[in-house]
């Protein structure tokens, strides 16, 4: 069974996010986050680097013509943490919760799947 409608869904998802993000965050968000205080701007830009990071990762996984081959690379990201409070009640704090569904979604795909052992059990057998 081929993966491909589904890596390619997800894939145009991702875009849309980093779309959506590039939006808020650049437009009405920039002008909102001026108006906090300075430890509420750094939680806010760890955040949005943190999405970054998470759709940039998902983006170059579901590149990767091995993906589709089932000979994927381990994908490396995490789906992070909630946004914190102040920016959980904006349009940006949805940004970062679906980025986040994206990713779990994404790793949960990415597992291995048939009778394979799973890498987490290579070498714990001993005779």
């Amino acid at each position: 069974m081929s993966i491909r409608p589904e890596l390619d869904a997800s894939y145009a998802e991702a875009v849309a996010i980093a779309d959506r993000a590039r939006a808020w965050f650049d437009g009405p968000g920039l002008a909102w986050r001026a108006t906090l205080s300075p430890d509420d701007q750094a939680a806010v830009a760890v955040a949005t680097l943190a999405m970054t990071a998470r759709l940039l990762g998902a983006i170059a996984w579901l590149l990767d013509p091995a993906v589709a081959e089932g000979e994927a690379p381990p994908l490396r990201i995490d789906p992070g943490v909630p946004p914190p409070a102040v920016l959980a009640v904006t349009p940006g704090g949805a940004i970062v919760t679906e980025s986040r569904a994206l990713a779990a979604r994404l790793l949960a795909l990415a597992q291995p799947r048939g009778p394979a052992l799973s890498a987490s059990y290579v070498g714990v057998w001993r005779a």
